[in-house]
C-alpha cells in the first residue's frame, strides 16, 4: 500500500486547504435529518484487552446518527470472535476482519497490552487486511501501536498519548512522534 493512501483527505470547501472530510452536498430537511446523506461504514477494530474507552468512536458515531448522518458502526476483531475488555467486560462483535466488507474508515481501538507487550500476528494481519480496503485509517490512543506494528506508520507522523510517546519511539524509529499533550515533538523521537 502506498503512503499516500492511509489517510484520506480532500479539500476544504472554503479554504480550499486539506480536510479529512470529504465534500458532500446535504441538505437539511424540515424534519431536521439530512437529505443525501450517503452511507458511511466504520469499522472498529477490537480485540482481547481493548480498553472499552478506545471503543467510544462507536458511540460517538452512532450519537451523529440522530440529526440525520448515515453511519453504519460495526465491530470487527481478528477472528470474527467476541472479545474481553481489559476490565473484562465481554464485547459483541459483528463480522471477522477478512470478511468486512470494506469500511470507508477503519479505526484500531488502544489497549494497556500494547506497548509493553509485541502485537500478536493475527492482529497484525486484521489490521493490514482492512487497512487494505478502506477509504481512511486511524487508531484511537495506543491503537498506533497496531497500526506501527502493521507497517502502517512507517515514514509518517503519528498522534499517540504523550505516556506512550518514548515507547513508540524505542520500537519505530521512523517517521516523527508529537505529543497531544504540548504539540510538540517529543525528545525520544529524535534519535
Amino acid at each position: 500500500m502506498d503512503g499516500a493512501s492511509v489517510f484520506h483527505t480532500a479539500n476544504h470547501p472554503a479554504s480550499g486547504a486539506p480536510s479529512l472530510r470529504p465534500r458532500v452536498t446535504r441538505i437539511r430537511t424540515a424534519g431536521g435529518g439530512i437529505e443525501g446523506s450517503a452511507q458511511h461504514r466504520v469499522s472498529i477494530l477490537v480485540y482481547d484487552g481493548v480498553k472499552l474507552l478506545d471503543a467510544v468512536p462507536a458511540e460517538v458515531f452512532g450519537e451523529a446518527n440522530r440529526p440525520g448522518a448515515n453511519y453504519t458502526i460495526v465491530l470487527v476483531s481478528p477472528t470474527g470472535a467476541d472479545v474481553t475488555s481489559s476490565i473484562g467486560i465481554r464485547i459483541a462483535v459483528d463480522d471477522a476482519a477478512a470478511t468486512e466488507p470494506a469500511p470507508d474508515t477503519f479505526l484500531v481501538a488502544g489497549a494497556d497490552l500494547y506497548p509493553r507487550t509485541p502485537v500478536p500476528g493475527d492482529l497484525i494481519e486484521a489490521t493490514r487486511t482492512l487497512s487494505l480496503r478502506a477509504g481512511r485509517v486511524a487508531s484511537i490512543c495506543t491503537g498506533a501501536f497496531i497500526l506501527g506494528a502493521a507497517g502502517l506508520l512507517d515514514g509518517k507522523r503519528a498522534t499517540i498519548h504523550w505516556k506512550a510517546a518514548h515507547d513508540r519511539a524505542c520500537r519505530w524509529r521512523t517517521g516523527s512522534c508529537w505529543s497531544p499533550r504540548t504539540g510538540a515533538p517529543t525528545s525520544d523521537c529524535a534519535n
